[in-house]
């Protein structure tokens, strides 16, 4: 880090406190509000951390009791204005690490190497499928901001058999 980016960050971190206040109150009220919508399940947070990063926000979709697939909740909640990314795919997906002629072989010998794409990984894949993140604007606006998330679902849910139906 140069000390030009030093002193960025370092005026940065005085905002800090205040910014994880209020991610964390905002993910506090997800966390209570989407659980309550059938087959919406948010990451959560062990009962010992006393504080979690959320740079984004997560929750894993069950599509057989949301009623539609996690894709297609995506895509609505785009339509609805609601910022997401996805979630990482697992090793097995990545080109980087599964083909044989992808990156990895041009930073050293694959003759050692885990041969990723023979990996068994049902857990991350089932995660990289079924997983939804929201950006972390999500978290950082007001509790009305952080509420239009929930309403959306909650609108999603409702009409989720005439979305399932049209796409």
């Amino acid at each position: 880090m140069t000390e030009w980016q030093g002193a960025v960050l370092l005026a940065q971190l005085e905002r800090f406190p205040q910014q994880q206040e209020i991610r964390a109150r905002n993910a506090e009220m997800l966390n209570r509000e989407l659980a309550q919508i059938p087959g919406i399940h948010p990451q959560g947070r062990h009962p010992s951390c006393t504080s979690q990063g959320n740079y984004c926000y997560v929750v894993r979709v069950d599509e057989q009791h949301f009623g539609v697939s996690r894709d297609v909740l995506r895509e609505a909640l785009i339509a609805e204005g609601i910022s997401l990314t996805m979630a990482y795919p697992p090793l097995t997906r990545l080109d980087v690490f599964a083909d044989p002629n992808g990156f990895v072989p041009r930073l050293r010998s694959r003759k050692d190497m885990q041969d990723f794409s023979s990996l068994q990984l049902p857990v991350s894949e089932e995660l990289a499928d079924t997983t939804m993140w929201f950006t972390t604007s999500v978290l950082m606006g007001s509790e009305n901001d952080t509420r239009d998330v929930v309403r959306a679902m909650e609108k999603i849910y409702t009409h989720r058999n005439e979305i399932a139906t049209h796409g």
